[in-house]
Formats: C-alpha cells, structure tokens, sequence
C-alpha cells in the first residue's frame, strides 16, 4: 500500500478546509488566502477493496467567501480548482467505480457556480469562468468525453451533458444573458456553440453517431436549434445582428449536410 498526503497552506482570516481520505495513495493540495474561503476534500471509499486509490486533487483559493467540494470516490481521478474573487462555488465529484477522470475548474470574479459531474470513465471536464453570475455544469456518465465550458460576462448558463462515449463539445460565451445546451446520448459526435452578445440561446441534442454540429452566434436574441439522431450528418449555423433570427436543423436519417 501507498501511503496518502495531504498539504494544506492558509494566510488570512477564517478560513476553512477540510481533508478526508481512505484506501491509498491520495494526495490533496489546498492553498488558501484571503477571507472566509471554505475547502472540502473527501478522497477514496472504506471498504473498497482497494478500488479508489490514487486519486490527486489541488485546490487554490484567492479573494473571500470562496467554496470548493471535492469528491473522489473512484481510481486514478484528478481534480483542479482555482478560485480567486468572492463568492464563488466550484463542485467536483467522481463517483465510485471509475476511473481515470479529470476535472478542471477555474473562477475569477464573484459569485460564480461550476459542477463538474462525472460517473463514467476516463473523461474529461474543464471550465473556465471569469466577470460575475455565471453557470456552468458538465455531467459525463459515459465515456473518453471531452467538455470544455468558457464564460466571461454576466450572467450566462452553459450545461453540456455527454451520456455517450467518446463526445467532443465545446460552449464559448461572451457577453450577457447567454445560455447554451449540448446533450450527447450517441457516440463520436462533436458540437461546438460559440455566443457573443445579448440574449442568445443555443440548443444542441445528438442522439446518433458521428455527427457534427457547429453553431456561432453574435448580436442580440438569436435562437438556434440543432437536433441530430442518424449518423455522420453536419450542421452549421451562424447568426448575427440585432434582430430575433431563428434557425432549426433537425436531421434523422445518415450522411446529411
């Protein structure tokens, strides 16, 4: 057995972390300073039999009132949070019986919420916040997933939940008011949504294999839908202007474009 470690590092005032670990081979890293920050690191299951082990999470927290949850009950899970400003909420979980997950989250600003959510394996979550009320939340119960969530302004929701395996999205925000979906049931298919602007809604669902959405918008109040559930087919959408424009793509059967 591998013996775990835990560091812990704090300057300022009231602040909180709180480490546990079990099974072996855990390493926790938490550095916080400023004000009121809170950190919670639960590492590995008792009674495991030796399947929750070696598990890495580091945990950075600058500004005030910052809070960062770290769950990992699987093997091999790695997890980044870094949080400077105040009032932020970072949340990572990898549940039990998996492994090779990773999660990344960085905040900058106030008052923003990041979920990553993972129950398959070997996955991958990253989200990046900066300015102020933002919402992001990435859920992957399948597997080799990539999501990548970008957010600067206020206040914009991106969710991506990839229940296939081997997905690619990707969801770029810029402006205010911004809110962004991808749902990836197949396999092998890749969307991006990419907003700048006011107002705009992107709707991404693909329920078949192979197929490629790839939606920009700029402007004020556009609205785009794509809904994917034969295989190999690709959509392309790009909006901008200062009107409400709309575009639905729905495509059932292979190969379209």
């Amino acid at each position: 057995d591998r013996a775990n470690a835990s560091v812990i590092s704090q300057t300022g005032n009231l602040s909180e972390a709180n480490v546990r670990q079990r099974d072996d081979a855990q390493s926790s890293t938490i550095a916080q300073s400023g004000t009121r920050q809170r950190a919670m690191v639960s590492q590995g299951v008792e009674g495991s039999a030796d399947n929750s082990y070696g598990n890495i999470s580091a945990i950075k927290q600058a500004g005030s009132a910052n809070l960062a949850t770290v769950s990992q009950f699987g093997r091999n899970g790695n997890s980044t949070v870094d949080q400077n400003g105040v009032e932020n909420t970072a949340w990572v979980e990898q549940v039990a019986g998996t492994r090779n997950n990773t999660a990344y989250i960085a905040q900058t600003g106030s008052k923003q919420q990041a979920i990553v959510y993972q129950t398959g394996n070997s996955n991958e979550g990253v989200i990046t916040q900066a300015d102020r009320d933002n919402f992001a939340r990435i859920n992957q119960p399948g597997s080799r997933n990539f999501a990548e969530i970008n957010q600067s302004g206020t206040p914009q929701i991106g969710v991506v939940d990839q229940i296939g395996n081997s997905n690619g999205a990707l969801v770029e925000q810029r402006g205010s008011h911004q809110y962004a979906n991808v749902n990836q049931t197949g396999n092998g298919n890749n969307a991006s949504a990419k907003q700048s602007g006011t107002r705009q809604v992107a709707l991404t669902y693909q329920s078949g294999n192979g197929n490629l959405s790839d939606i920009t918008q700029g402007g004020t109040a556009q609205y785009a839908e794509v809904n994917q559930s034969g295989n190999n087919n690709t959509s392309t959408i790009s909006q901008t202007g200062h009107a409400t424009n709309a575009a639905y793509v729905f495509q059932t059967t292979n190969g379209n474009m």
